[in-house]
């Protein structure tokens, strides 16, 4: 249960996939996702098909070669692992790449996987799927998906009607990397709100990946923030309700999470921390790598907010907000002192944010 999507901005080479796994349920275990926490609030027991952990959904093959998969955990651990060997002694072409996934269907297993995503070889850069939707669309041109999320992330990419404008030029590698985070928080934002994703048994999390530097890689070292707000005749008011910081240790994604409690007048804001790691198809993680993993802060390159406000025709509408600190000079910055998490903002930068917000919510 998946949802993985490759799409290209400006032609630029763009994958974007969940980290969810769901099975049937086992009586007595606890799964937690990153946004919502321990999951029995939307699965309770007896649900008998649920959320059973994460692992990631897109595999970087080699500098030449991104993939993303959906279907069988089994079969594409198989298959990527094979990949990767064979890359490793030859890389593939797109034409070699084609010929080795048709010949799946020989293969015990294969057929309960697809796979979409990109290959660089002596022609260029070329998009590939096996047992995929193909779709064409009119702002990110064809476009695949796998897994039961692709209705939901076509909705989403729909439903975008305007992105906004950089302060700044950028190049094509930030505008499809802009992109791709603005499709990832709107996503996670829906899920933190409605659990609907879940429901629907993908999510829990994403992963970017793209061409940089002329190589495939995945996008590290970012960091959401997720703002509950509300409209009044008065302007926008916003609570900072989490913060999520996704970044790499070697090949294991991490994903720090610190959800707020609701703010009062009464009581103290509290904070709730964990730390997720999510392993690639291909390997899984071990117990001395896991003690070994460094605990990653909250201040990243990428800094993403999204500011979610109730929709009078139902369900949420997003503002979404990326800063790329191409000159560290961040506007929000994070303090670790004993148990408390500082959180500093440029006020002048904040006020135009939110301004900025309220006359897009108010259009």
């Amino acid at each position: 249960m998946t949802i993985v999507a490759r799409l290209t901005i400006n032609d630029f080479p763009l994958l974007v996939g969940d980290v969810l796994l769901s099975a049937p349920e086992t009586p007595g275990r606890t799964v937690r996702v990153p946004t919502v926490g321990d999951i029995t609030q939307v699965f309770p027991e007896g649900s008998g098909f649920m959320p059973s952990g994460l692992r990631q959904k897109i595999a970087v093959i080699g500098d030449n070669l991104v993939i993303g998969w959906s279907g069988s955990r089994i079969a594409a651990k198989t298959v990527i692992q094979e990949l990767i060997t064979r890359n490793k002694h030859e890389q593939f072409s797109n034409d070699s790449l084609m010929k080795h996934l048709n010949s799946l269907d020989e293969t015990s297993g294969a057929q309960k996987v697809g796979f979409v995503g990109f290959i660089k070889d002596a022609r260029g850069i070329a998009q590939f799927g096996f047992r995929y939707l193909d779709l064409q669309t009119a702002s990110f041109g064809r476009m695949g998906l796998l897994g039961t999320g692709s209705g939901h992330f076509e909705e989403v990419i729909q439903s975008l009607t305007s992105f906004p404008q950089p302060s700044r030029p950028i190049n094509d590698l930030e505008r499809a990397l802009g992109h791709g985070l603005i499709c990832s928080g709107v996503l996670l934002s829906a899920e933190i709100v409605t659990r609907e994703s879940l429901l629907h048994f993908f999510g829990g999390g994403y992963e970017v990946a793209s061409l940089i530097k002329g190589q495939f890689k995945k996008l590290d070292n970012i960091t959401y923030l997720f703002w509950h707000g509300e409209i009044s005749a008065n302007g926008i008011g916003v609570n900072l309700h989490q913060v999520c910081k996704y970044s790499y240790a070697n090949d294991l994604l991490l994903i720090r999470a610190a959800t707020l409690s609701a703010f009062s007048k009464e009581s103290r804001l509290t904070i709730k921390q964990s730390i997720d790691v999510v392993p690639p198809i291909y390997r899984d993680a071990i117990a001395e790598e896991l003690s070994s993993v460094p605990r990653p802060t909250f201040d990243s390159t990428w800094l993403c907010s999204y500011y979610l406000v109730p929709n009078p025709k139902g369900g949420i509408a997003v503002f979404a907000e990326v800063h790329y600190s191409v000159e560290g000079k961040a506007p929000i910055q994070f303090e670790e002192k004993e148990d408390h998490l500082l959180i500093a903002f440029d006020k002048d930068k904040l006020q135009r944010t939110l301004k900025t917000a309220f006359d897009s919510f108010d259009r």
